[in-house]
């Protein structure tokens, strides 16, 4: 794992020059005003000491960026759909409840989702909601395989009869999460209900104790919610027998993340 810092210059009278001057180093640019850099890389250290000796005003935001071996070696994966989110006929919040008039988060499936659009020639999708939305053909994929810890909601539209789309519903919960996993209050505690919501480091995975491995089914949820606002959910992980599933069947786009297994 390495971490990779994303630096916005603000200024705009200062962007073309750092751009111009730190591009070449540059993992990558953005706009005209972003340079990715790792931070073990000297061109990292040279534009920051450069900022700060010309007293020039920068935001930095950092990621882990994982190799493929290491990828490739996890037995659990957190999974991302790094697309646009799929809309919902109507206001997303009227297919749930909420848990309590004081912290106001939409939790509880009050019924079954119906699509605004169609998902297309998409296998795998999310909603405004965070909620993992499959075709048919993948459904039908993972049915043939056996995949465990999942269930499968239907996903309706106005034009069809049939599903157009079946909704994800991991129903295999593991234990709290290792303490390694240096999870943030977001900030939504709630004192009347109890709810709490947590935010993940950005710059480190998850990680749970080692015997939760015995516990494992190819799909899991965590027992803490994740996020600010009112849509906080599980975070969602899958097996690496998944992982090569949707890779063979060319199921994109999904980003990985390794989850770690430590000694308690």
């Amino acid at each position: 794992m390495r971490v990779m810092a994303r630096v916005s210059i603000v200024p705009t009278e200062w962007r073309e020059y750092f751009v111009s001057k730190y591009s070449r180093q540059a993992e990558q640019v953005i706009g005209d005003n972003e340079l990715e850099f790792y931070v073990d890389a000297p061109g990292y250290g040279e534009l920051k000491e450069e900022i700060a000796v010309k007293n020039v005003h920068s935001n930095e935001w950092r990621y882990a960026v994982y190799s493929n071996s290491e990828i490739e070696d996890s037995k659990l994966l957190s999974i991302f759909i790094p697309a646009a989110p799929l809309d919902l006929r109507g206001d997303d919040f009227k297919y749930y409840e909420r848990l309590c008039p004081a912290c106001r988060v939409y939790i509880n499936q009050k019924s079954d989702l119906v699509l605004k659009k169609e998902m297309g020639k998409r296998d795998i999708g999310m909603t405004y909601a965070h909620e993992y939305l499959i075709s048919p053909r993948l459904k039908s994929i993972f049915e043939r395989e056996h995949i465990t810890g999942v269930q499968y909601r239907p996903v309706s539209h106005r034009n069809y009869e049939e599903p157009v789309a079946y909704q994800l519903v991991v129903t295999n919960t593991l234990p709290p999460l290792h303490p390694s996993s240096d999870l943030e209050s977001s900030g939504t505690d709630c004192e009347v209900c109890g709810f709490r919501s947590v935010l993940k480091p950005w710059v480190k995975p998850l990680a749970y104790a080692a015997e939760v491995q015995s516990q494992l089914q190819d799909f899991n949820r965590s027992t803490e919610f994740f996020g600010i606002g009112i849509y906080p959910r599980p975070s969602i992980m899958a097996s690496q027998r998944v992982r090569q599933l949707l890779i063979a069947n060319k199921v994109e786009p999904v980003q990985y993340e390794p989850v770690l297994f430590v000694a308690s």
